[in-house]
């Protein structure tokens, strides 16, 4: 009966010993743009593979304090480190390199003749755009609008949003992510100014 339960033991530590080393610390770069003073990643390269980004990351320096990234606002940098599940990340100081200015939303579908570009899931910081420009103010339209004319057209002609989080409150400098944040799917601009 020793031996039944010994082999038992031995093949069910067999069985979860992949899930269990699932949970260990991994050596990665990630690149990104700080936003709200955490760092969004655009991609993740864990050596033999690279992921897609979209990740808020929580960074920590060696001594498990929190990497104060607030110099580095609205800039995209790189950090070497190791990840652990949650995106917690453990970054090396000496590994930080910063790139430039983060990236504006890009266009993402050619514009028909005689009118603007339609942004498909606009992006500010890379982070969807929500349909409001403040906190609960100028929603919608009036958001659509300033956003189109931020990036050079007149004002929109037409927009859709839906429940997405997080999102950035572009005229707040600020990120909503709450059940309630609504981020918009697409925006249509009209004619260059």
């Amino acid at each position: 009966m020793k031996k039944l339960a010994l082999l038992l033991a031995m093949g069910v530590g067999l069985l979860f010993a992949g899930d269990l080393g699932a949970s260990a610390p991994v050596k990665v770069t990630i690149r990104g743009c700080v936003t709200g003073g955490v760092l969004v990643s655009e991609r993740v390269d864990f050596g033999s593979h690279d992921s897609a980004g979209g990740h808020r990351i929580r960074t920590f320096g060696p001594g498990g304090e929190p990497f104060n990234l607030s110099a580095y606002e609205g800039r995209r940098i790189s950090f070497s480190g190791h990840l652990l599940p949650g995106d917690v990340f453990h970054a090396e100081a000496r590994t930080l390199w910063v790139f430039g200015p983060c990236k504006a939303a890009v266009q993402t579908t050619v514009p028909p003749a005689g009118s603007g570009p339609e942004y498909r899931n606009p992006t500010y910081r890379n982070i969807r755009v929500d349909r409001c420009w403040r906190f609960g103010e100028e929603c919608d339209q009036a958001a659509a609008d300033r956003f189109c004319r931020m990036n050079g057209y007149a004002g929109s002609t037409d927009w859709a949003h839906a429940a997405h989080r997080p999102t950035y409150i572009i005229g707040d400098n600020r990120i909503c992510d709450e059940s309630f944040c609504e981020g918009f799917t697409y925006i249509r601009c009209g004619v260059p100014k």
